[in-house]
């Protein structure tokens, strides 16, 4: 599956099945509007813009945002893996 189709996979799934999704959705006002992607080595990339809304400690990411990261990651990784017809 090359990287443009992961990418259309990952945004279809979000756009119809999770539409105000914490993690990934940029219908979630108060979400984390995180940007998964699969990257052509086989790994996953995802960036967002941190605010002080998620911190932990003063200038620290909190741990349950960085879990929620890290669960999007595991989802993008997962939907690499199943082959589109």
């Amino acid at each position: 599956m090359t990287t443009e189709t992961m990418h259309n996979a990952v945004a279809n799934i979000r756009d119809l099945v999770h539409h105000r999704c914490v993690g990934c959705s940029f219908g979630n006002e108060n979400g984390l509007h995180l940007e998964s992607d699969a990257a052509d080595d086989g790994g996953v990339t995802a960036t967002f813009q941190c605010n002080q809304a998620f911190e932990g400690y003063s200038g620290i990411l909190h741990g349950k945002v960085i879990s929620s990261i890290l669960d999007g990651a595991g989802v993008t990784a997962c939907l690499r893996t199943v082959e589109q017809p």
